[in-house]
């Protein structure tokens, strides 16, 4: 789990140093769609 139910998406933000927005931004570049 990157984030969700167990850890938030601040909590993984602030542990990377960056904002949630920069996040789910760069998700994209990373998954392929379906």
């Amino acid at each position: 789990e990157l984030f969700g139910t167990t850890i938030t998406l601040q909590e993984v933000a602030h542990a990377a140093g960056t904002l949630p927005y920069e996040l789910l931004a760069r998700i994209h570049e990373r998954v392929v769609r379906i």
